[in-house]
Parts: C-alpha cells; sequence; structure tokens
C-alpha cells in the first residue's frame, strides 16, 4: 500500500470514529489499529478535526453535522474515484 495523503488519511480517520461510535466500541485504540495510525498521529488528527469543528469536542465519536456531510461527500469521492478505476 502507497502513501497516503493528509485528505485521505482525514476521511479515513472520520469514517472510524463514526463506525466505532456507532458499534460502541468507544477506544481510540481500535481507531487507530483500523486506520493504521500510531496513536499519538491519530490523537494529533482527531484534535485537528474537532478544532475545525467537524468532531465533537467532548466525545471524538460523534461527527457534528458539518462532519456528517464532509464525510458523505468523502465517501462519494471515493466511490466515484472506484468506479473509474482510480482507487489502488
Amino acid at each position: 500500500m502507497g502513501r497516503r495523503d493528509r485528505s485521505a488519511i482525514l476521511g479515513e480517520v472520520m469514517q472510524a470514529l463514526s463506525e466505532a461510535g456507532g458499534a460502541g466500541d468507544t477506544r481510540l485504540t481500535a481507531v487507530a489499529t483500523r486506520t493504521n495510525l500510531p496513536y499519538d498521529r491519530l490523537q494529533e488528527y482527531v484534535r485537528d478535526l474537532q478544532a475545525r469543528g467537524l468532531v465533537d469536542p467532548q466525545n471524538p465519536f460523534r461527527l457534528t453535522p458539518e462532519g456528517r456531510e464532509l464525510l458523505a461527500a468523502f465517501r462519494s469521492w471515493r466511490e466515484r474515484l472506484g468506479m473509474f478505476g482510480l482507487l489502488p
């Protein structure tokens, strides 16, 4: 697997946070494993997403309305890239 750019990592982190919260698995270590990130780097991404108003500052497993909107756009973009064979 090649290097991921920042936008891909942030999208994957948001998706993993959303899925983990919905599944009741509320441990950031599980999200770090799922996204293949070191725990300390994941914490930096979560803090950045919280500072930008995309993730609830009190609960990192809850996306704000803006975060849910961005995640939906990210999923749509990935789906379209896949349709054209542009994803690894």
